[in-house]
């Protein structure tokens, strides 16, 4: 289950608890009321713990993975430059649909200006880095 499915599992758990409340003044009977809102709580409290663990962890993941894939192409690029293009490239991979880091290593290392490198064309579809990409579903 991803981070997303936890955090709605757990949003639904917090209406299931709030819709047993509202009802145990005279449908449920508040020894079985409190007990099902506890474990609805708890299981949600416990969802969401995961979800931000889990969330952690990928994101963790996927810059070491990145990291590993520009190894090789950082020669003539400061570090300084190296951490924003990377911190540019999962922006871009929000916005645009997927990431294009070679072709942000690539526009650097022809010169072009940090400031410039999110409104250059993508190098798979042409479309500003800043956009939505023609890839995105």
């Amino acid at each position: 289950m991803s981070a997303s499915e936890k955090y709605g599992v757990a949003i639904a758990l917090i209406g299931v608890a709030m819709a047993v409340i509202q009802s145990m003044t005279g449908a449920i009977p508040a020894l079985l009321g409190w007990p099902i809102v506890a474990g609805c709580l708890i299981a949600a409290t416990a969802l969401i713990v995961r979800g931000k663990r889990g969330r952690q962890e990928l994101n963790s993941q996927e810059t070491a993975s990145i990291r590993s894939k520009i190894a090789g192409g950082l020669e003539g690029i400061p570090p300084k430059d190296a951490n924003l293009i990377l911190a540019m490239s999962i922006e871009i991979d929000v916005v645009h649909g997927y990431n294009d880091l070679t072709g942000l290593l690539a526009d650097r290392a022809s010169g072009v200006p940090l400031n410039e490198l999110k409104t250059r064309p993508c190098s798979q579809c042409g479309v500003p880095r800043n956009q939505r990409g023609n890839h995105r579903g």
